[in-house]
C-alpha cells in the first residue's frame, strides 16, 4: 500500500468518505485473536478500511449479513496449477470454494517462455480474480536438464535467480525435489537460498523421507518449510526444528487422516501448521474439494473451527510474508472474504476478492478472463527426427534385463528378468504388464530406452507429452504402434495417444504447453476422468495415472527412472541403460 491508499482508507475509517461496500451485522471469524466477534466490515478500494461497529460510516453499497459468519479467504501455500487444468481454469475451481490466494511454482512457464518471458507471463496472470503469487524453481528439469550430465541438480545461474526474485509477485524459491543434493552444501544452491533469505523471501522445502539429522542440515541450508510429512510424528519432527509444516491431502497423497493426531495433541502449537493440496488432479478436486475440503475434514475430526481456519488463512499468510495483505479480516488487508451459514462445515455462500463478489452458492458470479497464451511468446513445439525408425524405440535384447517395476503410483524398484528374444529385442508376449518404455527429447536429440512393469498392460502403443521434463514418453508392446502414437502427440502439439494395431484408438489433447487443457475446469475434470478410465481399462491399479506418467522421469524419487541420461537408479546414481544421442 502506498501513502495515498493509506490516507484514503483512514478517511473512510474516520467517516469522512464513503466506503465502497459495508458488510453489516456479521459474526467475524477473527483468526488473530481466535475469537468470534459481532461487527461490521467496511471496504474501500479493494481493502478493508474498518472492522467493528460501523454504524456511523456511509457506504455506496450495503450487504446485510444477518449474523452470518464472515471468514478470511483461504490460502493455498503450495500450488501446481498445471495438472491438466491451467492457471485460469484452476481459478474457476478455487474461487467458489472460498480459496482466494494461491502460491504456485513457475516451472512450466519458465520452461516454455524462458527467463525473459517469465515476467510478462506472470503479469498477465495477475488479471485473474484468484490472487496468484509465485515461487521460483531453481532446480530445472527442462533444457538445462537435457545438458546436465550427472546426478544432483542443474541449478539456475545466480544472476538469473536474482533477476527472477525481483519480479512482482515472486515470494521466494520453490521446493527443490532432489533434497539430497542440498546436504553436501553445494555453493550454487546455498548462494541461491541465501539470496532469497537476505531479501526476506521464503525457501520452500521438499524433504520426503529425511531423517531428523538430515532435517537439521536442510534447515541450516535455508529451507524454512516442508509439505512432505506423511505421519504425525514427521509433522512434529519438522515443527520441533522450526520448519513451517504443511499438511497435505492430494490425489497422489491423501495424507490428512494420518496427520490429524498431531493436531489433536493438547500441547502442540499449530501456529506454524498450514494446509495444502499439492497439485491434486481435477477429478479429485471435484470430488473432495480443495483447501475447503481439508477444512471440512478438520471440522469433522473435532478441530475447533477458528483453529482450523487459522491453518488455512493466517498461518500461511504469516509464513509467506503476506500477513499485511491476506489471511485475516483486519484494516489494510485485501477484502478477500467468505460468507458462511455456520461453522460446523465449510460451505461458502458468498466469496469476495478485493471486495468484489466473485462467487455465490458454489458458482462464479464474475467471468474469469481468457488468456491469449500465444501473444505471451512463441513456444517451441515437438520435433521428432524425420528418420526415426520404430525399432530405435526398443531397448536391444540382452539375456538378463532390469525393468522399472511400479509398486505404487510413483515409486519403483529394479526387477531382474530373463526374457526370450524376438527380432533383436524382447519377446513380451507372455508378459502383458511389461512394456517397452522410451523417452524422446522434445527436440529429438536423444532417446532413453527401458522396460516398465506394472503401469499399463495390453497396450500396443501409448504416448504422451505429460512428463516432468517436457519430453515425450512412449510405452507399448509394438514399436510401430509406439512410433505412431509419438507422431500423433508431437504432430498435435501435445496430449495422450493410444494406438493399437496401427489404428489410433484414443487421443486426448493437451493444447497448452503439452501439459494443460485450454478449456474450463469442468473440461479438465472430464479429461482427468477420461485419462483415468483409459488407464484402468488397461490395468492401472494405483491412485493417479497422471502422476505415474509425470514422475517416471523424476530421479529425485527412489528406484529406477527413465531420464535424459537413460535408465538411472535414483538412489545410487548408476546409469543402468544409457541414453543414445541422435
Amino acid at each position: 500500500m502506498n501513502v495515498k491508499e493509506r490516507t484514503e482508507l483512514m478517511g473512510v475509517a474516520r467517516g469522512e468518505a464513503k466506503a465502497d461496500l459495508l458488510l453489516r451485522g456479521a459474526k467475524i471469524v477473527n483468526v488473530y485473536s481466535g475469537e468470534l466477534l459481532d461487527g461490521d466490515v467496511a471496504v474501500y478500494g479493494g481493502r478493508i478500511a474498518f472492522v467493528g461497529d460501523a454504524h456511523r460510516l456511509q457506504a455506496a453499497e450495503v450487504h446485510e449479513m444477518g449474523g452470518r459468519y464472515l471468514a478470511p479467504g483461504l490460502v493455498e501455500p503450495h500450488a501446481h496449477p498445471w495438472i491438466l487444468y491451467n492457471p485460469r481454469s484452476y481459478a474457476q475451481a478455487l474461487l467458489p470454494r472460498g480459496v482466494t490466494t494461491a502460491v504456485a511454482d513457475d516451472l512450466p512457464l519458465r520452461a516454455a517462455y524462458g527467463a525473459e518471458g517469465l515476467g510478462p507471463v506472470l503479469g498477465a496472470l495477475s488479471s485473474l480474480p484468484l490472487r496468484y503469487y509465485w515461487l521460483l524453481r531453481i532446480g530445472f528439469y527442462g533444457p538445462m536438464e537435457m545438458a546436465h550430465d550427472g546426478p544432483g541438480e542443474a541449478i539456475l545461474p545466480l544472476e538469473e535467480v536474482a533477476e527472477a526474485l525481483r519480479i512482482p509477485g515472486v515470494l521466494g524459491i520453490a521446493e527443490l525435489n532432489r533434497w539430497l543434493s542440498v546436504l553436501p552444501a553445494p555453493q550454487e544452491i546455498l548462494d541461491a537460498f541465501s539470496l532469497a533469505r537476505a531479501r526476506g523471501q521464503i525457501v520452500q522445502g521438499h524433504t520426503s523421507g529425511a531423517s531428523a539429522a538430515q532435517l537439521n542440515l536442510l534447515a541450516l541450508s535455508g529451507i524454512d518449510s516442508c509439505h512432505e510429512a506423511i505421519t504425525a510424528e514427521e509433522v512434529l519432527t519438522r515443527l520441533r526444528l522450526g520448519l513451517y509444516t504443511m499438511l497435505r491431502h492430494s490425489s497422489l497423497r491423501p495424507d490428512l487422516p494420518q496427520l490429524l493426531p498431531a493436531l489433536q495433541m493438547p500441547d502442540v502449537d499449530t501456529s506454524r501448521i498450514m494446509l495444502t493440496t499439492d497439485g491434486s488432479s481435477p477429478a479429485h478436486i471435484a470430488r473432495e474439494g480443495h483447501i475447503d475440503g481439508m477444512v471440512e475434514r478438520l471440522l469433522t475430526a473435532g478441530i475447533p473451527p477458528v483453529r482450523a481456519l487459522q491453518m488455512a488463512t493466517r498461518n500461511p499468510a504469516v509464513y509467506l510474508g503476506l500477513d499485511a495483505e491476506v489471511g485475516g479480516i483486519a484494516p489494510g488487508r485485501h477484502a478477500d472474504l467468505v460468507v458462511l451459514d455456520d461453522l460446523d462445515r465449510f460451505r461458502p455462500q458468498e466469496v469476495y476478492v478485493g471486495g468484489r463478489k466473485v462467487a455465490q452458492f458454489g458458482a462464479l458470479t464474475v467471468p474469469v478472463p481468457e488468456l491469449n497464451w500465444t501473444d505471451l511468446g512463441r513456444v517451441e513445439g515437438y520435433r521428432l527426427p524425420r528418420d526415426l525408425r520404430a525399432e530405435e524405440l526398443l531397448l536391444p535384447w540382452q539375456e538378463d534385463v532390469t525393468a522399472i517395476s511400479f509398486y505404487n503410483s510413483v515409486l519403483t524398484r529394479n526387477e531382474q528378468l530373463r526374457l526370450p528374444a524376438r527380432a533383436g529385442s524382447f519377446d513380451l508376449s507372455s508378459q502383458p504388464a511389461l512394456l517397452y518404455a522410451t523417452v524422446v527429447a522434445r527436440d529429438g536429440r536423444f532417446l532413453s530406452r527401458g522396460l516398465v512393469k506394472g503401469l499399463l498392460r495390453d497396450v500396443g502403443g501409448f504416448a504422451t507429452s505429460y512428463t516432468l521434463n517436457g519430453h515425450l514418453l512412449a510405452l507399448g508392446s509394438s514399436a510401430e504402434d509406439m512410433l505412431r502414437a509419438l507422431q500423433e502427440v508431437a504432430g498435435r502439439g501435445g496430449g495422450f495417444a493410444h494406438v493399437q494395431d496401427g489404428v489410433l484408438c484414443w487421443f486426448l489433447p493437451l493444447q497448452l504447453l503439452g501439459g494443460m487443457r485450454t478449456g474450463s475446469f469442468d473440461d479438465a475434470v472430464e479429461a482427468s476422468r477420461e485419462l483415468e478410465s483409459f488407464a484402468r481399462s488397461h490395468g492401472y491399479a494405483f491412485e493417479d495415472p497422471a502422476y505415474s506418467l509425470h514422475f517416471l522421469e523424476g530421479d529425485f524419487l527412489p528406484g529406477p527412472r527413465l531420464t535424459a541420461r537413460g535408465v538411472v537408479d535414483a538412489k545410487s546414481g548408476r546409469v543402468i541403460y544409457p541414453s543414445i544421442q541422435r
